[in-house]
Formats: structure tokens, C-alpha cells, sequence
């Protein structure tokens, strides 16, 4: 939750086929472990890619329960989830806009940079555009 709304992350977590076969045949199988990932991120949704040791989950985490979801993956099954912001549709236009205002004044700002320091060299073989 960022301020007064949810911020959900897409996480997607993949398998080996070896982990996966072990963590099937050991003595609790993966229940114990999947269950406690549900209760304790609770995703708004989940979804199982059929057929490989995949699946994709939407929740609202912080950076402390992300980092706490990489570290119970990562211990338990060998791997490392992916993480994905996802935006609403509603503020792509505001965020795009304060991201190209950014973008923007990081190139005059690395343009100014770049002709100062060649502006500093004495016998510049470039002419600088004005």
C-alpha cells in the first residue's frame, strides 16, 4: 500500500523440474510451504501455468514482504521470484509525464556536463554546436 492505495506487484515464480520433484516427494510436499505464502501475502489472484512448475501471483507487497518472499523461494526451492509493478491504466498518463520531464532535464544536464568538459580542453578538435 503506497499512502491511501494498493500497489500490486506481479510476482512470477518458476521451478526446476529437479526442486520441484523434490519438494514434491519430501515429507510435508509443498503444501505446507505454498499455504503459508497465500496466508501471509495474500495475492489477489493466482494463477498456475499447466503443465510446468510455474505460477503467477498479483499482491499488494511491500519491500519488506518482497524481500521476505525472495528469501522463503529462494531457501525452499533454489530460485528466485520475479517482480513486476503493475500500474493502473488511470496513472500511466501522470506518471509518464513526470518520467519524460525527468528524462529530460537528466540530458540537459548531461549535455552541460559534456560541454563544459570539452569546453575545458584547450585545442578542441570538435566545435561545439551553440
Amino acid at each position: 500500500m503506497r499512502g491511501d492505495k494498493p500497489c500490486f506487484t506481479w510476482y512470477i515464480l518458476r521451478f526446476p523440474a529437479e526442486v520441484g520433484t523434490r519438494v514434491d516427494f519430501e515429507e510435508q510436499g509443498p503444501g505446507q510451504i505454498i499455504g503459508y505464502m497465500m496466508n501471509r501475502f495474500t495475492p489477489e489472484a493466482v494463477y498456475i501455468k499447466a503443465g510446468t512448475r510455474a505460477s503467477f501471483m498479483v499482491a499488494d507487497l511491500n519491500e519488506t514482504q518482497m524481500t521476505e518472499l525472495m528469501l522463503i523461494v529462494s531457501k525452499n526451492f533454489g530460485t528466485y521470484p520475479e517482480f513486476t509493478a503493475l500500474i493502473p491504466a488511470a496513472a500511466i498518463p501522470e506518471m509518464a509525464g513526470k518520467a519524460i520531464e525527468a528524462v529530460k532535464k537528466a540530458q540537459n544536464l548531461a549535455w552541460s556536463l559534456l560541454k563544459s568538459s570539452i569546453e575545458s580542453v584547450s585545442h578542441n578538435p570538435w566545435p561545439i554546436p551553440k
